[in-house]
């Protein structure tokens, strides 16, 4: 259990229902600061963040079939996303029909979301885009860099200009981690782009191509503490390419980030799950019968016991068969035998 662990001091999406949306025919189950949806590949974990970025849409409609909806609650408040509206209603409100127990303007509904979900930042990093040179940032615009991690040299030749503690911070910290780098570079390809490199010890520049997909991601989450903020950061797998050594690092960065964003990730590492709290965790499982189910991890199958020998992640990995991880989900999701 980490010590560190702690509620976020703003409203954040405490609880999330998901209907006749793709795999899901119906999710409800709760949301921390900082939470991880784990489980077998094709059960509908990327669905369910679809489903959240479908739902922060302020501008267009947010689900392409009249039977979807979605709803997020937060204290005794909830919204709910039809697919051509957005309702403010009271948290024990029955929907039905389209129809919930409390009605409000579209310009109430909307500055609420704004408020608690949207926009939300969707991370799903890969290494081709963030080596791409990239435009300047012009003085005054906020960071940010694309959901591929397209942009990152131009925000950290931002930070170079207009945070220079925090680029010698994140410099500092990276050298630490790459024992062979001396410092990050920034290349000027033309007069109006920039691309990340590195100097080696021995005095050696490597270009954006030669830097190792590790070194990309993690310069990715680093720089994430200094994007322009926004309510929700939904991440797509945080552990890609990098060595089991340094999970742990990203995960100390997206926690500190918990505290100004919720963060969602979808995973399959039991070492990102290892950073974690039991209420943190999600299961994410699918049957034919059922589509998706979402179970918190304690409630899992005979958690109390098994959690005290196993960390986490290891206790998803002894009991998961990456199917329909019979060993940890109710009996009553998990189809009967067929005959013969």
């Amino acid at each position: 259990m980490r010590p560190d662990h702690a509620p976020t001091p703003r409203p954040h999406v405490e609880r999330l229902r998901v209907r006749n949306f793709r795999c899901i025919k119906e999710v409800d189950f709760p949301l921390t600061p900082l939470h991880a949806l784990i489980g077998p590949n094709d059960s509908g974990k990327s669905t369910v963040l679809e489903a959240i970025t479908r739902f922060v849409r302020t501008n267009h409609p947010g689900f392409p079939d009249f039977a979807s909806d979605a709803s997020i609650f937060w204290g005794d408040h909830a919204l709910t996303r039809f697919p051509d509206r957005v309702a403010v209603h009271d948290a024990p409100a029955a929907i039905k029909d389209g129809r919930v127990g409390r009605g409000s303007s579209d310009q109430e509904a909307n500055a609420t979301l704004r408020r608690i979900a949207a926009p939300a930042r969707m991370l799903r990093l890969d290494p081709d885009a963030m080596r791409q040179p990239t435009n300047l940032i012009p003085h005054r615009h906020p960071l940010e860099y694309g959901p591929r991690g397209q942009g990152l040299a131009a925000v950290y030749d931002a930070l170079l200009s207009r945070r220079l503690d925090a680029f010698l911070e994140i410099t500092k910290r990276f050298t630490a981690l790459f024992p062979t780098a001396r410092s990050i570079q920034l290349t000027n390809p033309t007069n109006v782009t920039k691309a990340l490199g590195i100097e080696l010890l021995d005095g050696r520049s490597v270009g954006a191509e030669q830097l190792s997909e590790g070194m990309l991601y993690w310069l990715a989450f680093a720089a994430l503490p200094y994007l322009a903020p926004t309510p929700i950061i939904l991440v797509e797998e945080p552990e890609n390419g990098l060595h089991p050594a340094r999970i742990g690092e990203v995960m100390r960065v997206l926690r500190d980030v918990s505290n100004t964003s919720q963060i969602i990730i979808a995973t399959h590492h039991p070492l990102v799950i290892n950073e974690l709290q039991p209420d943190e965790v999600t299961l994410i499982t699918r049957t034919p019968e059922k589509g998706t189910i979402a179970t918190p991890l304690p409630q899992t199958k005979n958690f109390e016991q098994r959690s005290k020998v196993y960390a986490l992640g290891e206790l998803w990995l002894n009991y998961a068969d990456g199917d329909l991880e019979s060993e940890l989900v109710a009996e009553s999701t998990i189809p009967a035998a067929s005959a013969g």
